[in-house]
């Protein structure tokens, strides 16, 4: 009796959770105001914006990117018809959004993206991703509940290491990381690139950097000069 008491509380504990998610959106936004309508993007949504500089950015085309790679085409014509999102830099600073802030606001025609700096529309982008559904059914148009959301890091340095240099890792899943690393807003990228005679990246006015230092062998205790240096021909990890 006492297990099904407790599964029953467990149960109540996650739904509460989900219900008072915030649209799933990581990291929580600062703000995030929901209301009950629904925006609708299936293959007439448009994109438009006042800046043109803004229609060359590669955050603003890989957005285009995943639209397209989960059926929905956009695009920048003016005079097409249907829900749209608008996205564009302040003519006035916000001072609350700082550098990589945004506002985020969604009604039942528009999706309106601002920020001061590029930055800010990436980080909106990488949100508005998150309000799309995981899975979808392509015969269906797409539903977004409408909410407004302000949001700006609280913290200047988010950042992430990858060490490379006790394990191998190849470039495209170097690549991989960064890519995941910028859809939840980690903005430093600490590659720990060298460590106990291993050396990971190829310089070709250093060669002996990597015919030298490239070499990792097994070596326990302490470090310093005690520590053996690789032998020739010594077998080296994996």
């Amino acid at each position: 009796m006492k297990s099904e008491y407790y599964k029953l509380i467990l149960l109540f504990i996650l739904f509460f959770q989900f219900s008072n998610a915030q649209n799933i959106i990581i990291p929580k936004p600062v703000k995030y105001e929901k209301s009950e309508a629904l925006f609708i993007v299936n293959n007439t949504l448009k994109l438009e914006t006042r800046n043109s500089k803004l229609l060359h950015l590669n955050s603003v085309k890989n957005f285009q990117d995943y639209l397209l790679n989960i059926g929905i085409q956009s695009d920048f014509e003016k005079g097409k018809n249907g829900n749209t999102i608008s996205i564009n830099l302040n003519k006035k600073q916000n001072p609350v959004l700082g550098n990589e802030g945004y506002k985020l606001e969604i009604d039942k025609t528009h999706i309106y993206l601002n920020a001061n700096h590029e930055a800010g529309i990436f980080n909106g982008l990488q949100s508005l991703k998150q309000l799309f559904p995981v899975v979808r059914d392509k015969s269906k148009s797409i539903e977004i509940q409408t909410c407004k959301i302000t949001d700006y890091p609280r913290f200047k340095w988010r950042g992430l290491m990858l060490d490379v240099s006790r394990h191998f890792f190849t470039v495209e899943e170097v690549k991989s990381y960064l890519d995941k690393m910028s859809e939840y807003k980690f903005n430093v990228f600490h590659w720990h690139l060298t460590d106990d005679q291993g050396w990971r990246i190829e310089i070709k006015s250093l060669p002996k950097l990597t015919e030298v230092g490239a070499w990792r062998v097994e070596r326990y205790g302490r470090f310093g000069k005690e520590r053996a240096f690789p032998e020739k021909g010594e077998k080296a990890t994996y």
